[in-house]
This record gives C-alpha cells, sequence and structure tokens, in this order.
C-alpha cells in the first residue's frame, strides 16, 4: 500500500512542476525590455565636437561681418564724428591753457568751416597764433554757438575763450546734418569737460543746467 502510494505523488508533482515553468516562460516573454539608459543611445544624445567646432565657426563668421557694420555705424556718421572731435578739440583747449598758463581761443570760422585754437594776441597787439584745428565736413552745419555772456551767433568770427585756469563761459555749440538731425555740445564751465546730447537745446533747457 505505500509503494503505491509514492508514484501517485510523483505524477503530481512531475505533471505539476512543468507546467510552473512553462507558465514562467510565458510570462518572461511578455515582459517588455527598457532600453533606457542603453549605451547606443547614450552614444548618440548631446553634441558632438565636430558639431560644437561647426556653431563656433559660423558665430565666429556672423560677429566678423557685425562688427565692422557696428564700428562703421560709430566712426563714419558724420555728425557724431564731428561732435566727438570737437568734443576733443575742447578737451585740448582747456588743458593746454591750464598747462601754459595762457588764455586760449576755440575759434570756428563759418567762412571756412574751420575750428581752430588760438592764443589771445599779445600785449604788443600781435594777433594769436593758430594750431590744432577741425575741418567741419560738408554733410554737418554749425547752426549757432551759445553761451551765457556771448548770447547766440552763427556767422562770421565766433570766439569761445578759455581763462588761464581752464575756466570756460558755459556755452552751447549747435550741429545738424542733412537729415535734419541735431546735437548739441555742451561745454561746462568749471568741470573741464563736454557732454554731447541728442537735439537742439538751449541754455534753459533741464538737461544742461548744471
Amino acid at each position: 500500500m505505500i509503494l503505491s502510494i509514492f508514484p501517485r505523488a510523483c505524477m503530481v508533482i512531475s505533471t505539476s512542476c512543468p507546467m510552473g515553468r512553462t507558465v514562467n516562460r510565458g510570462a518572461r516573454a511578455k515582459m517588455p525590455i527598457s532600453t533606457t539608459g542603453s549605451s547606443t543611445e547614450s552614444e548618440n544624445s548631446g553634441f558632438t565636437l565636430l558639431e560644437l567646432l561647426v556653431v563656433m565657426a559660423l558665430a565666429a563668421m556672423m560677429i566678423s561681418f557685425a562688427v565692422p557694420n557696428i564700428r562703421s555705424a560709430l566712426y563714419t556718421d558724420p555728425l557724431k564724428s564731428t561732435a566727438r572731435r570737437l568734443t576733443g578739440l575742447v578737451a585740448e583747449a582747456g588743458q593746454d591753457a591750464v598747462a601754459t598758463h595762457t588764455p586760449r581761443l576755440l575759434v570756428y570760422d563759418a567762412a571756412k568751416r574751420t575750428f581752430r585754437l588760438e592764443t589771445t594776441a599779445g600785449e604788443n597787439g600781435d594777433s594769436g597764433k593758430a594750431s590744432s584745428r577741425l575741418a567741419v565736413p560738408e554733410a554737418v552745419q554749425v547752426t549757432d554757438i551759445m553761451s551765457v555772456h556771448g548770447g547766440t551767433r552763427s556767422s562770421g568770427r565766433m570766439e569761445i575763450r578759455f581763462s588761464s585756469q581752464g575756466y570756460v563761459d558755459k556755452t552751447l555749440i549747435h550741429l545738424r546734418d542733412d537729415d535734419g538731425r541735431e546735437m548739441t555740445l555742451v561745454l561746462s564751465p568749471f568741470l573741464g569737460v563736454s557732454r554731447i546730447l541728442a537735439g537742439y537745446l538751449d541754455l534753459e533747457s533741464d538737461q544742461v543746467r548744471w
């Protein structure tokens, strides 16, 4: 009796075990396989060194074309260029007056369209000696020169006097180009600097009250 029971148990075990293995293989076959983090995707993600070099080369080319245009706009604009150069001439006049302890004149000759620096006439009545010059281009007009004590002058010989200490009367030099754009060069009496402002400003404008 005992021997006959064991074969049945073996039969149960032998028939149930293969079925379990078959079900497991089927479940494994249906499980999705994730490809996240695979070596193939990591190799294709991001930029390669060659791509970065190409982008940098294109950016450098764009900058090389843009910078000359910006520089050209800044330095070839006759109105802006004249205003900047005139600022330099004003600074030179004040510095030269202080260095030599001698008054200086910044003179604009409307007929010759030229700014120039001159020493004041000597005690013997000799005319002053001219030095640095600035020719105003044809595209720019000196509308007028306005000062607190000298009034407004727009023709002939127009003088701006710098004392031996470098002081100058509060003065506005008005420039205009052929397109109608205007700029005002402001000479400060005591600060020894000049400013360039857009538009036509007078001595009562808030921007020049200092």
